[in-house]
C-alpha cells in the first residue's frame, strides 16, 4: 500500500470512528445505547414493514443484541410485535401510541443536532459529502467483490 493511500485511509478511519463517537456520546445524553438510537430509527424507517431480521441485516448486529433491545422498548410500553401473516415465523415490529410519541421526541432531538452540524456546511459541500459517500461505499464493494466473491483475497 503506498503511502499516500495509507495517510488517507488513516484520515478515513479518524472520521468514522469519530462520527460513531459522536453519535455514541449523542445516544447516552439522551439515555439510550447506540444500538438503540438506530433501532428507533429502523423501526421508523421501515414504518410498520420492519422485522427483527431487517433491522439486524440493516446494522450488522447479532440478532440476540437487537432482540434484547425490542424486548425493552416492548417492557417499556414503545413498540408491539404482530405476526406477519403471509410468515408466521416474523413479526412486524411497530410503535404503540406511547412509543410513536416517544420515537418522534427522540428522533427529532436527533435531527436537530444533524441539521445543526448539516447548515455549517454549504448546500454545495453537502451534496458532495452525499456524493463522495457514495462514490466510496460503490468503490469499496466492488473491490470486496473483486477479492472475495471471485475466489481471492484470504
Amino acid at each position: 500500500m503506498t503511502d499516500n493511500i495509507k495517510k488517507q485511509l488513516d484520515d478515513y478511519y479518524d472520521f468514522w470512528f469519530g462520527m460513531n463517537n459522536l453519535y455514541e456520546m449523542w445516544s447516552k445524553r439522551h439515555n439510550l445505547s447506540y444500538y438503540s438510537l438506530f433501532v428507533l430509527y429502523i423501526i421508523k424507517k421501515k414504518q410498520g414493514e420492519c422485522t427483527q431480521k431487517m433491522i439486524c441485516t440493516e446494522l450488522l448486529l447479532p440478532k440476540q443484541t437487537v432482540n434484547t433491545i425490542l424486548n425493552s422498548f416492548e417492557n417499556l410500553g414503545y413498540i408491539k410485535k404482530t405476526i406477519d401473516e403471509n410468515n408466521k415465523r416474523n413479526k412486524f415490529i411497530s410503535y404503540t401510541e406511547k412509543g410513536e410519541i416517544y420515537s418522534n421526541e427522540i428522533l427529532d432531538k436527533l435531527f436537530e443536532f444533524e441539521e445543526k452540524a448539516m447548515k455549517k456546511m454549504t448546500p454545495k459541500q453537502r451534496v458532495q459529502m452525499a456524493e463522495i459517500n457514495s462514490i466510496s461505499l460503490k468503490c469499496f464493494e466492488e473491490a470486496f467483490d473483486e477479492m472475495y466473491k471471485q475466489g481471492g483475497g484470504d
